[in-house]
């Protein structure tokens, strides 16, 4: 079976990496640990210019006891709040939407949906820090779930009933998956469709790199301009 769903990837500074990956869990009203990089590049300049972001945003500032910190205790002049635990909760303006889909490796990347739906709607759609953000991912998560034991127990299904009503508690819940599921990320900038067709697209991350010519055709070359003396 063949399912295609349009997705939000990262951006040309932040973009997401080629790997290989088995999914795990799926996340319903997932919280989000903030990765230090983006404590570092977006956080701490938000709260320089706007000291009540973290408060809009409903992010957390926990110590190594899990103890909740006031922001205003912090001086967010210096890089001392990559030292917390930065973690937003559950709720539509969380980053990861409503969705995550957890599938551990070592680049930390995951699949998840987000509250800016209408990126989708773009054609090109470089907007995230390295995840990627995938539409309809309620229909993901049903068809990542099959076979897996509903939340009423033995003989239950995760339709989308049962999805719309997880997602609507606002409780976090971890469902783990019967067979894990491989997902590979790949980088293309040509392929060919079934009926023969080649596509292009561009080279967002630069990855496409020409080779070097061979030696036989720079010598071809210089000896056509007459630039260099033949070989003997």
């Amino acid at each position: 079976m063949q399912r295609r769903y349009v997705a939000v990837v990262g951006k040309t500074a932040r973009p997401s990496p080629t790997i290989a990956a088995r999914i795990q869990n799926v996340n319903f009203n997932p919280t989000w640990t903030v990765p230090v990089s983006l404590i570092r590049k977006d956080i701490i300049p938000h709260m320089r210019k706007d000291p009540g972001y973290l408060a809009k945003m409903r992010i957390r500032i926990l110590d190594a006891a899990g103890q909740e910190i006031d922001p205003k205790t912090i001086d967010w002049s210096t890089e001392k709040a990559a030292n917390y635990t930065l973690r937003q909760d559950p709720g539509p303006d969380n980053s990861l939407g409503e969705v995550r889909i957890d599938m551990p490796n070592k680049l930390a990347v995951y699949m998840h949906d987000t509250p800016s739906k209408k990126l989708f709607a773009r054609n090109t759609r470089l907007n995230s820090s390295g995840c990627v953000r995938v539409a309809g991912v309620r229909d993901l998560a049903q068809w990542i779930l099959e076979g897996v034991p509903g939340p009423s127990g033995a003989g239950s299904t995760w339709g989308q009933t049962e999805i719309a009503a997880a997602i609507a508690s606002g409780q976090r819940q971890d469902v783990r998956v019967t067979k894990q599921i491989p997902v590979i990320w790949t980088y293309l900038t040509g392929y060919a469709v079934p009926d023969g067709t080649v596509h292009f697209r561009p080279d967002a991350y630069g990855l496409d790199a020409p080779a070097a010519p061979a030696p036989e055709a720079l010598t071809i070359e210089a000896l056509v301009t007459g630039s260099i003396a033949p070989p003997r």
